[in-house]
């Protein structure tokens, strides 16, 4: 069976040419060390350590693993601040913890169980996509579910189990709350000196064509992320963090504004930045990492063109010197609204939504599958399932298949290797937490290698929970692994043929027409709130743009050549709507009637052409005063649109 799978693989990627074939073989063997994450091992291998030795010590191994079962909310944690840490891992331990209670109650029940385990799959996966966010999606729960059905059905003692989970979250927080006060502050820093490195990266480079519009590219994201930081931020616990927030949260708004006059000096076709501005970039770059041996006592003399980025410069330079009771910054409340988010994309027009369908029709599938033929770990069947669907796109999910397999396999012939010398419950106790934090460290870097472990973890604890472990019991993991595998990869084929890259048109008009509404509110004095009200829907359609890009350029059967094509036009959109959140803060000018139709009328025809492929005549526009750096990315648009029709 593992042969036919790695045929009908190998079958797919030939069919297309093989241009990604050396990549998918690449994908299981190499490793990326960038991504090795050696503190967050450390620190999940010692949690499930924690979690499991103090019960073991009173003969409650079983009782432990529960509890490690709640300190799998650490995995969920990436970056962040302590509070938005906090948040997290009581969000999941408190969802790791209804999923063991309703899989105590509903184990011996076939329709219940299928349908809550289709939910704790599906649900998790919709809001980790809609959110953006990065990491295991459903995997803990769907494993805290299937172990919870697997354990000796005792529904009175369901209440109890999902206590000793939230027990295992509580630890993680406490352990979060301790590096916390170990290492103050830094993650807001960092998100500062990520932005002023940016800045420094694009002025040094301001005359270089291709790293200017390489860092440029990178720089939306990191100011994305940096607001994202920033907002999360918790400045309750010591009273000198506010004044760090207040001084952090300037410097992010002054590197914005530092950005978009770069932005504008470029629009305007300037070619170089003279070497005092530079000198100052990376002044202020050694400043805020406290680096900067002196203040800076040199003057700038600069030509009138560069006189507004030098005060910005100078303006950013006394936020960073400015004495406490001098910054008068107001906070201001600018937080996302997570419900309104993924309210916005139950809507066929977002490729979340898309995405969530197909994922929930395959698990469906799997759940469906694993009950009709009488498995008896169905919730393997569908872990498997799930995690090939995890992959971004076609060809990732193709290689997370590989990877599945080629991982599970060796991990078990690790474990009947073990099985002989039967391992002492003090063993297994360091198995589980040993490969719990190699997992932690390698699956970013290499999935293939963290199977390894992973099927050795998840073994173990399965046998914590039965008892005892056996070789049947092992190999039994193999077959539900090829089965779920094969189900995801047979999905992921045929409901491919619903194309990310046949939609992917449709989204840029789409988002160039919504900045046409943001842009008719800025430009006609709309009111504040009605401007912010439309940015929302602006920066998740951004989101979505971005993701459907994403889904087109690994999908077997798009054209490449095309799909790429559009990286440019998404990139410039996503400049655009950064030009439009800035000018929301700066309240423009209204525009007099017949510049704001000549505008209109070039965010309609660009869509026109995206969307319909027609070629239509480029529009004159006039000067933009305050945003002239805007007015350069519409022409550029226009000008790549047009060249692009010409080519097809």
């Amino acid at each position: 069976m593992i042969k036919n799978l790695t045929n009908l693989i190998c079958v797919v990627f030939l069919w297309e040419g093989g241009p990604y074939l050396k990549a998918y073989y690449q994908s299981l063997l190499s490793i990326d060390a960038a991504k090795i994450d050696v503190p967050k091992g450390i620190r999940q291998g010692l949690l499930m350590f924690i979690a499991l030795f103090i019960f073991y010590l009173f003969g409650q191994l079983q009782t432990g693993l529960l509890v490690s079962m709640g300190a799998l909310s650490h995995i969920y944690l990436f970056g962040g601040t302590l509070k938005s840490k906090i948040k997290t891992a009581l969000m999941v331990s408190a969802t790791l913890a209804l999923a063991m209670i309703l899989g105590s109650l509903v184990g011996h029940h076939a329709l219940l169980y299928a349908i809550l385990l289709t939910a704790f799959a599906v649900i998790p996966f919709y809001i980790f996509t809609a959110l953006g966010v990065k990491g295991p999606s459903a995997t803990f729960f769907i494993v805290a579910f299937g172990l919870a059905s697997f354990m000796p059905y005792h529904p009175e003692t369901a209440l109890y189990r999902g206590a000793l989970v939230m027990l295992g979250g509580l630890l993680t927080v406490l352990v979060v709350y301790i590096e916390a006060l170990l290492f103050k502050n830094t993650v807001q820093q960092q998100a500062v000196i990520n932005d002023f490195r940016t800045l420094f990266t694009l002025a040094h480079h301001f005359s270089d064509v291709e790293p200017f519009s390489k860092a440029n590219q990178q720089a939306l994201q990191i100011f994305s992320s940096s607001s994202q930081t920033l907002r999360s931020a918790d400045i309750g616990l010591v009273k000198e963090n506010k004044v760090n927030y207040e001084r952090q949260l300037l410097l992010h708004e002054m590197a914005q504004v530092i950005f978009a006059e770069l932005l504008e000096l470029r629009s305007r076709g300037h070619k170089a930045i003279p070497g005092d501005i530079i000198d100052m970039f990376e002044y202020l770059c050694l400043s805020i990492e406290n680096q900067a041996p002196v203040s800076w006592k040199k003057s700038v003399d600069v030509e009138p063109q560069f006189e507004a980025l030098a005060a910005a410069l100078f303006r950013t330079e006394e936020v960073l010197n400015a004495p406490p009771e001098q910054l008068s910054y107001k906070m201001r409340t600018r937080d996302v609204n997570y419900v309104e988010c993924l309210i916005q994309n139950l809507t066929p027009e977002s490729m979340v939504f898309i995405m969530t369908l197909k994922y929930a029709a395959i698990i469906t599938a799997a759940v469906t599958m694993a009950l009709l033929f009488n498995i008896e770990r169905p919730y393997w069947v569908v872990l498997s399932a799930h995690t090939v669907m995890l992959g971004i796109h076609t060809v990732s999910s193709m290689q997370r298949a590989g990877a599945r397999i080629i991982g599970t396999s060796i991990g078990l012939l690790i474990i009947l290797a073990i099985l002989p010398l039967s391992p002492s419950p003090l063993t297994i106790l360091l198995i589980v937490a040993v490969t719990g934090g190699i997992t932690e460290m390698f699956v970013a870097s290499n999935y293939s290698l963290a199977m390894i472990f992973i099927t050795i973890q998840v073994l173990m604890m399965s046998a914590i929970v039965a008892g005892h472990l056996s070789q049947d019991f092992a190999l039994l993991r193999i077959t539900d692994t090829i089965i779920g595998v094969l189900i995801a990869v047979l999905g992921t084929l045929l409901l491919g043929r619903v194309t990310a890259y046949a939609r992917l048109p449709h989204m840029l008009a789409s988002l160039l027409r919504q900045e046409a509404v943001v842009f008719h509110d800025l430009f006609t004095n709309e009111h504040e709130t009605e401007v912010r009200r439309r940015s929302f829907p602006l920066n998740q359609q951004v989101f979505n743009t971005r993701l459907t890009y994403t889904q087109a350029s690994g999908e077997l059967t798009a054209d490449k050549a095309q799909v790429e094509s559009y990286y440019a036009v998404i990139t410039l959109l996503e400049q655009i709507s950064f030009a439009l959140n800035r000018l929301q803060k700066q309240s423009p000018q209204p525009l007099d009637d017949h510049t704001l139709s000549v505008y209109m009328l070039t965010f309609a025809h660009v869509a026109k052409q995206i969307e319909y492929q027609r070629s239509l005549d480029k529009v004159e526009l006039p000067e933009l005063p305050e945003a002239d750096y805007l007015r350069g990315m519409l022409n550029e648009l226009q000008k790549f649109c047009s060249h692009d029709q010409a080519v097809s």
